[in-house]
């Protein structure tokens, strides 16, 4: 049995990792969150000592070691929270993305080359380990020709959201990371290198443009506006040549999937997301009815 802290319990994504932890028959000892209104705990592990202080929190991870440290915190402080971890001793699991800046990939490298790469970093990238996107990976292998692909994610957010630390692009990184980054870094496993790039339309709840790659035409659009769903419920249309790829099925499930990749050795790397995350940062630096070649 393995030990387990969690830093950014009352998040949205963070009841996900309670429950991969509980279905791989660990122990989630430690939890740190600035909100102290996470009654979500009792749940899971409520014998998990509980702080609201993010000092004290790691002082204690530094007198009683864990194995893992799982990151759920917003997307501005995942960098700083991979390195306080990686500090205690502990190999680092963190919910997507990673990062939002390449040049905090590098940093990312720097550390593991300082700890001498003995406390793994993974990145928490399910759609990877989705039965149809595994399918779909095996039918492209063997498909050299030109694919069309169109996607078109809706998740409608309230007036809270553009408000909060998620509608600040300086600490999120903007709509691309927040609900994108897992379909991008499904057409760079795909696909791999693009080799075009525009943006049709963006505004801080709805982006749209096109990608192409060598073997591929993507066009995508993201949006969080109510307004472009027909009855007011996330929409996922996911269409490859011609077919709708459903990716609705096993999707709460994923996170425990990845967990038992991590514990078996065969967790996401730093290296491995590296192509999207560029990919996602150049896409983010354009103005709408801009594009870029390479």
């Amino acid at each position: 049995m393995k030990k387990f802290a969690l830093i950014g319990a009352s998040g949205y994504i963070a009841p996900r990792h309670m429950q991969a932890i509980k279905d791989t028959g660990n122990d989630l000892v430690a939890i740190m969150d600035l909100n102290d209104s996470v009654g979500v705990i009792d749940r899971y592990f409520p014998h998990a000592k509980f702080f609201t202080n993010e000092g004290k929190f790691f002082n204690h991870l530094d007198r009683n070691r864990v194995d893992y440290v799982s990151v759920c915190t917003p997307n501005h402080k995942h960098l700083g929270h991979i390195r306080s971890a990686l500090t205690t001793g502990a190999h680092v699991i963190c919910e997507k993305p990673l990062v939002t800046h390449p040049d905090d990939l590098v940093t990312l490298e720097q550390l593991s080359e300082y700890f001498n790469f003995k406390r793994d970093i993974n990145v928490i990238m399910q759609l990877r380990l989705h039965p149809e996107i595994l399918r779909l990976k095996q039918i492209i292998c063997k498909s050299p020709g030109l694919h069309s692909v169109y996607l078109n994610y809706v998740t409608p957010r309230g007036d809270w959201y553009l408000k909060s630390w998620k509608g600040n692009v300086k600490k999120s990184g903007g709509i691309l990371y927040n609900i994108g980054v897992h379909f991008f870094d499904i057409l760079t496993l795909l696909f791999h290198d693009w080799k075009e790039i525009s943006v049709i339309h963006k505004t801080p709840d709805r982006m749209t443009g096109s990608i192409y790659f060598r073997n591929a035409d993507v066009h995508w659009d993201l949006s969080l506006n109510v307004a472009d769903t027909p009855n007011g419920k996330p929409y996922k249309d996911f269409i490859v040549n011609g077919k709708s790829i459903d990716l609705a099925q096993h999707f709460t499930s994923l996170h425990t999937a990845s967990y038992k990749s991590i514990l078996d050795g065969k967790g996401f790397s730093v290296d491995e997301v590296k192509r999207s995350l560029k990919m996602v940062h150049e896409i983010n630096k354009l103005k709408e009815g801009e594009n870029v070649k390479r």
